[in-house]
């Protein structure tokens, strides 16, 4: 784990895919599964893997607001995209993403703001 200002020192979510997102009022945890942009990181090297799935998790999440609601997201038929994500001046996490859903050719935007103690990024085994 780590603080949330090295985390996103450390790591970008632009364009990154996203594939679930959950909150977990009781353990007070925001995860996040997406398709890290590998080529959008620090360090990255020509000719690696471009992309690796895994879990974005933030824990001690507190004043969690997602407008609109994200319950409403369908993840089996609808897709998400990263569009930012950030601490902002005041310390809060800002994740702006859209998803799509392709059957009814609509795309929403959506923005979670929420306080967190740690980050934690979790490659998936594959």
């Amino acid at each position: 784990m780590m603080n949330l200002k090295d985390f996103f020192d450390d790591y970008e979510f632009h364009d990154s895919p996203l594939d679930d997102i959950v909150f977990d009022k009781q353990t007070e945890q925001l995860s996040l599964s997406i398709d890290l942009c590998l080529f959008n990181q620090k360090g990255y090297q020509q000719g690696g893997p471009e992309n690796q799935k895994g879990t974005l998790v933030f824990s001690q999440v507190k004043q969690f607001i997602a407008d609109p609601d994200i319950d409403i997201i369908d993840w089996k038929t609808q897709d998400g995209e990263i569009l930012d994500a950030r601490l902002d001046d005041k310390g809060m996490i800002v994740i702006l993403f859209s998803v799509s859903n392709y059957s009814l050719k609509h795309e929403t935007v959506y923005e979670i703001t929420c306080s967190a103690q740690k980050a934690t990024w979790r490659p998936s085994e594959s």
